[in-house]
């Protein structure tokens, strides 16, 4: 039997299909599924697993259940802050067995008494949700738009970008990552690098930023200058500037040196540190202003949904659904050229501008009320 609830965590009541059945009586179109699914948030995958037991069946028992406790914490780690990491709920592993949905296994090798595989295990969101939210553990379940990263070596012949570089090694090791904030490299350094002014990468303008995350899907960019030297025994230590620029983040700005520890299996190991503390510290910044707030009342606000481009309602149906912080949806009015819908949601209105964005959804005033869009869509621009 469950032990958690799954009852505390009603899905958001979405009911614009309707408009679009009414709309599209005389011309079936199919309507696409949300390209949002939670089992991507809630799966973690390739988990190690190693045991040993008196038997091959026990050591096999014994290393899917460690292999599900490591994957509920590294999933508990995904969505919340550091902060509050002394707060996490410790479940008994018979809980988190009932708390997963289904699970794979890759690689597996055994021997009389040892039991080695990769675990990919998907939990239930309603559960995970309702064991946190009773824990009172604030997270985030929200993925952000990808970062787009622009590894910049410097030195003092001047500033280069090019993915046969170290730095640009160690974080293509790292991408995409397995947090909120999936992080990208260029599909080509060499074009990039072609419309950043030469030495000046780290201060190309904004316009030209935006215009590379744009053409990469990306909704920011991290402009990483890394001014390498060496290091103890031949390894290399690095001073790292990271940027980053983007619509609805400000600009955030991270500054740290590394340097090779004992114990480091590579010269450029420091180089992966940074990587790793870099990346860190943008997740902690998107999960902060992503936090689910159940301690906030909760609120509504009236949009509009201009009706001209059918594709355009398809894509705030698609947007809308699921969307974390959204508990409702309740249309008001459907005319010729658009509909009017009831947003009920937790938190502030700027944080759900900020979630809205990340799936390509504008929601803005124009004077007269809220308008919700696909991003860069203008109403009646299609008609």
């Amino acid at each position: 039997m469950k032990v958690i609830s799954m009852a505390l965590f009603p899905k958001a009541c979405l009911r614009l299909g309707r408009i679009a059945l009414a709309l599209l009586i005389a011309s079936p179109v199919l309507l696409a599924s949300s390209a949002f699914a939670a089992d991507e948030v809630f799966t973690v995958a390739n988990v190690p697993v190693d045991a040993t037991a008196a038997t091959a069946a026990q050591a096999r028992e014994r290393a899917l259940q460690e292999g599900q406790r490591r994957a509920f914490q590294h999933l508990l780690q995904r969505l919340t802050p550091a902060s509050e990491r002394g707060r996490l709920p410790q479940p008994s592993d018979t809980v988190i067995a009932d708390l997963v949905r289904d699970f794979e296994i890759a690689g597996e090798k055994t021997s009389t008494v040892r039991y080695i595989a990769a675990l990919t295990v998907r939990f239930q969101p309603d559960d995970i949700r309702a064991l946190l939210h009773q824990s009172g553990v604030p997270f985030s379940e929200t993925p952000s738009k990808p970062v787009l990263v622009l590894p910049i070596v410097e030195s003092s012949q001047g500033q280069v970008l090019s993915e046969t570089t170290d730095w640009y090694a160690a974080w293509a090791k790292f991408v995409p990552g397995d947090g909120l904030v999936p992080f990208i490299l260029p599909g080509n350094a060499d074009e990039v690098a072609a419309v950043i002014p030469p030495n000046q990468a780290s201060a190309a303008n904004q316009r030209v930023l935006t215009d590379l995350a744009n053409r990469s899907g990306a909704g920011s960019v991290l402009v990483a200058v890394a001014r390498e030297h060496p290091g103890a025994n031949g390894q290399v230590a690095a001073d790292v500037s990271a940027v980053r620029f983007g619509a609805g983040v400000g600009e955030e700005t991270f500054v740290a040196p590394f340097a090779p520890q004992a114990g480091d299996s590579t010269p450029t190991a420091a180089l992966d540190r940074a990587v790793i503390a870099t990346t860190g510290q943008i997740e902690e910044s998107w999960k902060k202003s992503s936090l689910l707030r159940f301690d906030s009342s909760l609120r509504s606000i009236a949009a509009r949904v201009p009706l001209g481009d059918m594709g355009a309602l398809v894509a705030v149906e698609r947007g809308l659904d699921g969307l974390a912080p959204i508990r409702r949806v309740d249309i008001l009015r459907i005319g010729r050229d658009e509909a009017e819908i009831r947003l009920s949601f937790i938190g502030d209105e700027d944080q759900l501008k900020l979630l809205l964005a990340q799936r390509d959804l504008s929601l803005r005033s124009d004077g007269a009320g809220y308008v919700l869009t696909p991003a860069g869509k203008l109403p009646g621009a299609a008609r």
